[in-house]
């Protein structure tokens, strides 16, 4: 279905190529990503492999179509059910081409920003935030597969000021060629503005899955089910 379209495309005469390149490239990645048989859901049954293409060319597409598919959801609090049904098919197309990768290497490591989640603590934070006059700029998980470690990091802003920084740290170790259990052993706030904070004792441990890697982008899913799409940052985060 992702075959050598665009090749021929992109060798049209050059009044007639940036219509035909938009067109066929709509046309491959609605084929991407609604590769998804109609009806399914994150932990049902897989889509055949048969159900779409494995290039790096749809694996491209599909992540592209992600990316618009979550843009205007505000990282997952305002998903209604056509976008939800979107990503749902995105997610299923990325997780077949990631069938087989190793995602517990060095391509694990790196500052993630999120995209999308279905983590209801995350999303109660940045929603809640308002109440005190704070943004929240950006949520990120840095991970560091070599040291073994994951924190998980949620900036605040006020007036488009950076403000404070809330982070969860923890442990990782591999489990499997997609799998990383983890445990998380402090918490902590951090004022940007004064030279104040505080601490919180260590909660929770589990797995993540990492179903796919490429294309700046990560999907990842818990040991409680939710999924959790993420961009590969521009800059690694510092811990202040």
């Amino acid at each position: 279905a992702c075959g050598g379209g665009l090749q021929g495309a992109g060798a049209s005469s050059a009044s007639g190529a940036p219509r035909r390149m938009a067109l066929t490239r709509r046309m491959l990645a609605s084929r991407t990503c609604a590769a998804a048989p109609r009806g399914w859901k994150p932990g049902g049954l897989r889509p055949s492999r048969r159900a779409g293409c494995s290039s790096p060319r749809c694996s491209s597409l599909a992540a592209d179509d992600l990316r618009d598919a979550v843009q205007s959801t505000a990282r997952g609090l305002r998903t209604g059910k056509t976008a939800q049904e979107r990503i749902d098919r995105c997610v299923a197309e990325l997780r077949r081409l990631g069938e087989g990768q190793t995602t517990t290497d060095d391509t694990l490591s790196g500052t993630w920003r999120m995209l999308w989640t279905t983590e209801k603590e995350t999303l109660f934070i940045a929603e809640k935030s308002a109440w005190f006059g704070k943004e929240v700029p950006d949520i990120l998980q840095v991970i560091d597969v070599s040291e073994g470690t994951i924190n998980n990091v949620i900036e605040f802003s006020q007036d488009g000021v950076p403000d404070g920084v809330f982070f969860v740290t923890g442990t990782l170790q591999v489990e499997g060629p997609q799998r990383m259990g983890f445990k998380f052993t402090g918490a902590q706030y951090r004022s940007r503005r004064q030279e104040s904070g505080f601490s919180l004792p260590p909660f929770g441990q589990g797995w993540f899955d990492t179903l796919y890697i490429g294309q700046g982008i990560r999907i990842a899913e818990d040991i409680r089910g939710d999924t959790l799409v993420v961009e590969r940052a521009a800059e690694p985060w510092q811990a202040p």
